[in-house]
């Protein structure tokens, strides 16, 4: 069995192939809307993924190696990422991203922040979803562009956003040994719309009920969002000016226990 991802502003296109159906299908779920058949993939990065009596046997450009079958899928997605890079025309973030009134708030954080917990939340109250993990700015007009991929969720997410009265309609389940993920798609995405830089917003998350929100100033916001950059190698001149053009919109700090505490600077801040 094979799949295609084929991915908008990330090379290349990947081919998997795998005698292991639930892998592959967690594959899709995982990168949908952005697979295929095999015939659609231009000079494609092959990677296979055959299940032995020992764990599975990944191959690719001449690398070999035996995971375990539990870690089979996250050996598989790290190939996947320490493989890709952007297009030489746009700048690619590890950040979430919302829009309202043509303006994109963009929220850089680690992962099990809750990004896509909030943006499946802002999408329920009235902001455009422009992508949970992957923000794309083009590096000519800096316009924010819509990554429509599906919003992936964990149980404790939908735990939360429950309690906030967030309707999950089209929600589908994958799982890998046990540990369970969740796709969300029904929150409204304006794939032909680009947006225009409102904010970045570095996110940071608690559980002791806490929510503080920051100016910072640029220097600080230059280095963290340095180290957001995907698949954009070194720090050449061009990464520097892309970076400082992008900071100029203002950079602000929020640690944050409520959803609706996030939502009210937005509107309070940003929109008032």
């Amino acid at each position: 069995m094979k799949i295609c991802i084929k991915r908008i502003y990330i090379k290349p296109d990947f081919v998997i192939e795998s005698d292991n159906k639930l892998l592959l299908d967690n594959i899709r779920f995982l990168y949908s809307p952005f697979v295929y058949e095999e015939s659609k993939a231009e000079n494609p990065y092959i990677i296979s993924v055959m299940e032995k009596s020992n764990g599975f046997m990944l191959r690719h450009q001449g690398n070999l190696s035996i995971v375990p079958f539990k870690d089979a899928l996250q050996a598989l997605l790290n190939i996947l990422y320490e493989n890709s890079y952007s297009c030489n025309t746009k700048l690619l973030l590890h950040a979430a991203a919302a829009g309202w009134s043509g303006k994109a708030y963009i929220f850089p954080a680690d992962t099990f922040t809750g990004k896509s917990t909030l943006m499946a939340y802002l999408g329920s109250n009235g902001y455009d979803y422009i992508t949970d993990d992957i923000t794309v700015i083009d590096k000519s007009s800096f316009k924010v562009l819509p990554y429509p991929k599906n919003i992936i969720l964990r149980k404790d997410s939908i735990k939360i956003l429950k309690k906030y009265d967030v309707e999950l309609y089209d929600l589908k389940e994958v799982s890998w040994e046990g540990i369970s993920k969740y796709s969300f798609k029904k929150t409204k995405t304006h794939v032909l719309c680009q947006y225009d830089l409102g904010g970045i917003i570095f996110l940071e998350r608690n559980d002791e009920n806490i929510n503080t929100f920051v100016t910072i100033n640029q220097s600080q916001g230059f280095i963290r969002l340095m180290k957001s950059s995907l698949f954009y190698e070194g720090n050449h001149p061009e990464k520097i000016h892309d970076i400082r053009k992008i900071i100029s919109c203002g950079c602000f700090h929020i640690n944050f226990s409520s959803l609706s505490y996030v939502k009210d600077i937005l509107k309070g801040h940003f929109n008032g």
